[in-house]
């Protein structure tokens, strides 16, 4: 018995463990989150138990409270066969659901320009790098219109292409934007993030405060749809939405470089409500990305580090 008690315990460490790294939560909030997991099991249990001893009687009453979009639980957990299926690579929407498909507008290069497009590209994109200092100066809406008409040309699961760019230039709607950050940042490296993962962002020089916000011309806001509701309220979820929308923001950052303008992709933790809330996105919209886009202010340096070289990255069989 002893035996199997350690052994319980060491388990529980090791997952433990785990879910600090995943949370980034601080080491003494261990046994914290055990209470919290067991807590948030019971209610769940609980509130499960009500809502079948309130609707086990009446069958037809079972099946209006389901269809009811005004009294169903908002949730973003797709259908249990949302798995196994693959990222589609259609893009801005050639090929949708209608089964109709169109001729691959492609065309074969020759190996030597394929060998000098993808170093010159490579050479493009290894100039890009994270800034935190902006100017004020401004430029025209149109070059970001294309650049999120680039970024919606992202594969994504089951092409549904999930995502929401919301740009802001407004600059009260900037302050408003700022405040909120600020304010859940600072909670976050004085309390939520822990000593380990705020000393990993010291030689990078960052902390709560965000002037980059106000500073850049524009700010994007990227939003994942985790399902949408049509005209009459019925729900259509989402496969893969937060990969779908990682990828094309990562192809918008590409296009931003390309413009000719710099940009950093940061991740407002715990600010997805509030900033939901003040840019009126519906429910099911979830905040993954804050990026300011813009020229570099005059000033404006980077850190001194380097890219790991291939050896480091690429692997052969």
């Amino acid at each position: 018995m002893k035996n199997i008690t350690i052994i319980v315990m060491e388990t529980w460490d090791q997952l433990c463990d785990q879910l600090l790294v995943l949370f980034q939560v601080s080491f003494w909030r261990k046994y914290e989150l055990l209470v919290g997991i067991c807590l948030a099991v019971t209610f769940v249990v609980i509130c499960a138990s009500v809502k079948y001893l309130t609707t086990w009687k009446s069958p037809k009453k079972r099946r209006t409270r389901k269809n009811s979009s005004d009294t169903e639980a908002e949730d973003d957990i797709p259908p249990p066969n949302v798995f196994g299926s693959e990222i589609s690579c259609n893009g801005g929407g050639d090929q949708n659901h209608s089964g109709h498909f169109i001729p691959l507008n492609w065309e074969q290069l020759s190996e030597n320009k394929m060998l000098q497009k993808s170093k010159e590209f490579y050479q493009l994109m290894n100039l890009r790098r994270t800034v935190r200092s902006f100017s004020k100066e401004k430029f025209p809406r149109k070059i970001i219109e294309n650049v999120i008409l680039t970024a919606g040309t992202s594969p994504s699961g089951a092409n549904q292409q999930p995502w929401t760019f919301v740009v802001v230039d407004d600059h009260q709607m900037k302050t408003n934007i700022r405040q909120v950050v600020e304010a859940e940042e600072e909670v976050n490296y004085k309390k939520r993030m822990g000593n380990q993962w705020v000393e990993a962002l010291k030689h990078l020089n960052v902390n709560w405060i965000k002037p980059y916000i106000t500073d850049a011309p524009y700010i994007v806001l990227v939003f994942k749809q985790s399902y949408v509701r049509d005209a009459d309220g019925n729900k259509t979820y989402h496969y893969y939405s937060e990969m779908s929308t990682a990828i094309a923001t990562g192809i918008m950052c590409a296009a931003i470089h390309n413009a000719g303008l710099v940009s950093l992709i940061s991740t407002p933790m715990n600010c997805d409500l509030a900033l939901s809330k003040l840019l009126q996105r519906p429910r099911g919209e979830h905040l993954l990305f804050l990026m300011p886009v813009g020229y570099p202010a005059l000033d404006c340096t980077v850190p001194a580090i380097k890219r790991k070289n291939l050896e480091n990255i690429f692997v052969h069989h």
